[in-house]
């Protein structure tokens, strides 16, 4: 990977700046059986808005470090045809290193292509609101911070108290985590325009 331009951050990660405040992400866990010589990964390709990134840490009130979460991402599986042929493999051979190389070549070609495809604000609100590229619950912490840094306060106030809706009186990690980034989030955005209208 580094020789395509990426860095090794740790963790399996490797990452690429994209623009001045977006970073491309390359996972590659490995995982290995018993009496199976191959090693098989599994590439997952994202990208971290930075400025994003950072204001959803500082309104869950996280550490930030240099293991922020990813904006979106997605799988190699999904941008290739290598699930018609199960997930990549590597095997002990005198060609690893061909192996590898063509792997990476794979990875480079399409993983990078989709990250210049959506490494803007716009693309990753675009691919949060259609849970194409986030999960729901990944999503609803992003979608309406984005909005607030695209100066919407009003869609910003929609989403997160559509957010506020759907988890409801659920008392865990999570749901305490999202009111507590609402609280912080709301904040900031003042009074919606609903609000103000009434007024």
């Amino acid at each position: 990977m580094e020789s395509t331009g990426f860095a090794y951050l740790g963790r399996y990660w490797y990452t690429k700046p994209l623009s001045a405040e977006a970073t491309g992400i390359v996972s590659l866990p490995l995982t290995s059986y018993r009496d199976d010589p191959a090693v098989y990964v599994t590439p997952s390709i994202a990208v971290r808005h930075e400025r994003l990134e950072r204001l959803v840490a500082e309104l869950c009130g996280k550490p930030q470090d240099k293991f922020l979460p990813s904006s979106i991402g997605t799988s190699l599986v999904r941008l290739t045809n290598v699930k018609e042929h199960g997930l990549p493999s590597l095997h002990p051979a005198p060609d690893i290193q061909q192996q590898i190389a063509q792997l990476v070549s794979v990875i480079y070609n399409y993983g990078f292509s989709w990250m210049e495809e959506n490494h803007t604000l716009n693309a990753i609100l675009q691919g949060s609101l259609e849970f194409k590229y986030s999960s729901r619950p990944h999503a609803r912490f992003r979608i309406p911070t984005i909005y607030y840094l695209k100066g919407d306060p009003d869609s910003a106030h929609f989403w997160v108290e559509r957010g506020l809706a759907e988890i409801g009186p659920d008392q865990n990690i999570y749901a305490d985590q999202y009111r507590r980034f609402a609280t912080a989030l709301v904040a900031r955005l003042g009074a919606p325009f609903s609000a103000r209208r009434e007024g």
